[in-house]
């Protein structure tokens, strides 16, 4: 059986989780599946393991927004989590596929 696909997969720290729910809930009315995981290893792990899970996009939490580390397309985008409009627009450039 294949496994679902995740569109964001949002690693977080223990202590950052209030803005967690607020980005993830975001996502999840735009349509996207969204999984959250707990960000205890190396960031290359955790890409590799995302990988693996036939993750899309793994959200990483920075002080001032996100950074988006785009699998499918092997690329990185930083977010400002001040310009809800500017993440708007990233958001949307993802299509939401259809599962």
């Amino acid at each position: 059986m294949r496994k679902k696909s995740v569109d964001f997969r949002i690693l977080y720290k223990k202590d950052n989780k209030g803005d967690i729910y607020s980005l993830e809930n975001f996502l999840i009315k735009k349509g996207f599946n969204v999984e959250r995981k707990v960000f205890n290893k190396r960031l290359k792990e955790c890409i590799d393991d995302a990988n693996d899970l036939r993750v899309r996009k793994v959200v990483l939490p920075k002080d001032k927004g996100y950074k988006i580390i785009d699998i499918e397309n092997n690329n990185c985008i930083n977010v400002n989590k001040n310009s809800i409009k500017e993440f708007n627009k990233i958001l949307n450039s993802f299509v939401v596929p259809v599962h």
